[in-house]
């Protein structure tokens, strides 16, 4: 539950299964709002995450460096120059294969949105914007040319989600012109810093 309050996209949603971690256990909900909420959740940060949600990227390092870190110091660079090297050729050769215009990465992220919201309808509101009715009748509203939609997947992870895929196929849109090129927006974390 702390998971899903720390990703949600939403504030309905966050607040939802802040509800259902209160409930089912009150002394962490206590802990994690002493924390600070903007530390921890997607939906009260103040600068653009996507998808990183640790500050800690030495930990994930750490862990791919175990097997190595009882060498001695030569051997250690030895093992972390070729651990890189395996991982760049790996990604490279990936990356030939692929012909799509997104990344690999970012074109499977897509294809499960898109599986999320099939069978939902499509209502035109206006030349850019639509609303999405899902099978179980909730809904959601995309605006396509300021790459937004109500779901807050589209705004916070700059890959369309579901309903933004379908607006665009309503409106002869070409996915690509979704994703927003993270490289033009300067640091990932525009926010407060400090936190990192």
């Amino acid at each position: 539950m702390v998971t899903a309050a720390a990703t949600a996209h939403r504030m309905r949603d966050y607040k939802n299964y802040c509800d259902k971690k209160r409930a089912a256990n009150s002394d962490c909900a206590i802990y994690m709002g002493k924390m600070g909420m903007a530390h921890w959740t997607r939906t009260y940060f103040k600068g653009e995450r996507y998808n990183i949600m640790t500050s800690n990227i030495a930990e994930q390092l750490n862990n791919a460096l175990v097997e190595g870190r009882s060498s001695p110091i030569v051997e250690l660079v030895m093992f972390i120059q070729g651990m890189m090297t395996r991982w760049f050729s790996a990604r490279r050769k990936k990356s030939e294969r692929h012909r799509g215009l997104m990344t690999v990465e970012v074109d499977k992220v897509m294809i499960k949105s898109m599986a999320l919201v099939s069978g939902s309808k499509i209502n035109s509101v206006s030349s850019g914007s639509s609303q999405i009715v899902g099978k179980f009748g909730g809904y959601d509203s995309v605006v396509l040319n300021q790459k937004k939609c109500s779901c807050k997947y589209l705004d916070n992870m700059k890959i369309p989600c579901g309903h933004a895929m379908l607006a665009a196929n309503n409106l002869a849109v070409r996915y690509n012109t979704l994703v927003q090129d993270r490289s033009l927006e300067g640091n990932v974390c525009r926010g407060d810093q400090s936190n990192w």
